[in-house]
């Protein structure tokens, strides 16, 4: 599948990523759960094509409970 996206929108993929990853363990497990599953598929295809979040870029995230 190709898809086309914008700096800006790629940007704001990653942003938004990373603000979902900081709000895991808020609360309710089963949104926890569904973020998390959600995160690291982003995470899979940013990687894939040579990309990562800032959260990742900045060594804050090396091991997070949600990449398990």
């Amino acid at each position: 599948m190709k898809l086309e996206v914008t700096k800006a929108q790629l940007e704001a993929i990653k942003s938004l990523t990373d603000d979902c990853a900081g709000m895991i363990g808020g609360g309710c497990e089963e949104a926890d759960r569904i973020w998390s599953k959600h995160i690291r598929l982003i995470d899979r295809m940013l990687r894939k094509n040579g990309h990562e979040r800032y959260f990742n870029s900045q060594g804050c995230n090396k091991r997070n409970e949600y990449e398990g």
